[in-house]
């Protein structure tokens, strides 16, 4: 799931299809490092 956040990110940040979407890009990639931690350290 995290490793999907992920991607889906990465792919909104390399499109910049508009800058809003970039800033979602780049929450979601914070967002899905920060749970493959989580679930790490669990």
């Amino acid at each position: 799931m995290a490793f999907l956040f992920t991607v889906l990110g990465e792919w909104y940040v390399e499109g910049k299809v508009i800058s809003k979407s970039t800033w979602l890009g780049m929450f979601m990639v914070l967002g899905g490092i920060a749970l493959c931690v989580h679930s790490k350290t669990r």
